[in-house]
């Protein structure tokens, strides 16, 4: 089964879901229904769009259910990577912090002893 990519469409032709469904004079929660795969595409409507836009042939905007789960499981792939790196940033900040706090710690030490054996050190460092 193809089903039409129309939020494809749409961005080539640089609209907005609000101006094209004025446009088709259909409603904008019908284009998101569209494309969120909710409601297919209706025949009439893809006719409608090509006779508006003066477009021969919109073959390139059918998909095929194979390729619509190559592009739902690429998106999850990018989105489990993105989880996955951002996941790894977050343990790296962590760790650079802890490492930062005993280096602080330590200083704080050394500048505590430093005054007890010299009293002539002011009390700012």
């Amino acid at each position: 089964m193809n089903s039409f990519d129309l939020k494809q469409l749409r961005k080539d032709i640089k609209l907005s879901q609000k101006a094209l469904s004025e446009q088709l004079g259909i409603g904008q929660s019908f284009i998101s229904q569209i494309e969120n795969g909710k409601d297919p595409m209706p025949n009439s409507l893809i006719s409608k769009i090509k006779e508006i836009y003066q477009l021969d042939d919109v073959s390139n905007y059918f998909i095929t259910k194979t390729e619509k789960n190559t592009i739902c499981n690429d998106h999850q792939n990018v989105d489990s990577k993105s989880i996955n790196e951002f996941r790894k940033d977050l343990e790296i900040a962590k760790l650079t912090i802890t490492h930062l706090e005993q280096r602080l710690k330590d200083k704080e030490e050394i500048i505590e002893l430093l005054r007890l054996k010299n009293p002539y050190l002011q009390k700012e460092v």
